[in-house]
């Protein structure tokens, strides 16, 4: 399975290589997230980059981990320290910061999986990491 070749992944060049090849030729039916949050791609869309949107890209990260985890949803506080590590910043300021990230989010293409729920936001489609 991908699952077992990501696991030998991390030891092996040839692998990562032959491992990405495999992801470009297969259909994704998942949700696929690169570590760190560098890029997503939707099932039966492009790959959409966010390497020049760190930001964004801790979210994404902080989201997908919860996700893959089984965690549920990630509240305001967790999306803004994932946001912005180790800044002070007010309760308000915090949810207007989280609301524009996640709306971009959704633009950006994770309108139908991005979703608020209970306490927090969630993606709620199932999601791997590549």
């Amino acid at each position: 399975t991908l699952s077992d070749f990501r696991a030998h992944a991390r030891k092996s060049d040839d692998v990562r290589f032959a491992l990405r090849m495999l992801e470009r030729a297969l259909p994704a039916e998942t949700l696929v997230v690169r570590p760190g949050g560098a890029w997503f791609r939707v099932p039966g869309r492009d790959r959409v980059s966010l390497e020049k949107r760190p930001t964004l890209a801790r979210i994404l990260d902080a989201l997908a981990g919860a996700s893959v985890e089984g965690k549920g949803e990630l509240d305001l506080e967790t999306l803004c320290e994932a946001g912005w590590p180790g800044e002070k910043v007010l309760p308000m300021a915090a949810r207007n910061r989280v609301r524009v990230a996640v709306t971009t989010l959704r633009n950006l293409g994770l309108r139908d999986v991005l979703v608020h729920r209970g306490n927090g936001h969630v993606l709620d489609v199932a999601t791997q990491r590549g």
